[in-house]
């Protein structure tokens, strides 16, 4: 019975670790450095409120795209 219960958890042990391995090994993602995930110094609720207000919108091709100019007054509240 002793002998039974020490291989079990040995088994169980060993299969652990197996998956530990798969999951640090076979799941793990590249990080690219090609800039594209950089973050931009403002913080989320500053662009939450720009995004709420209709001072921001995506542009055909996916970028973030300000809807007034830098010198202009942005948006004092939401469109809606």
């Amino acid at each position: 019975m002793h002998k039974r219960r020490t291989v079990v958890s040995l088994l169980l042990l060993a299969m652990g670790a197996l998956f530990l391995t798969y999951g640090l090994f076979a799941k793990s993602n590249v990080a690219s450095s090609d800039g594209q995930g950089q973050v931009a110094p403002t913080s989320e609720m500053a662009v939450t409120q720009e995004v709420a207000r209709g001072g921001v919108k995506r542009d055909e091709s996916g970028e973030v795209k300000k809807t007034y100019e830098e010198g202009e007054k942005a948006p004092a509240a939401c469109p809606t």
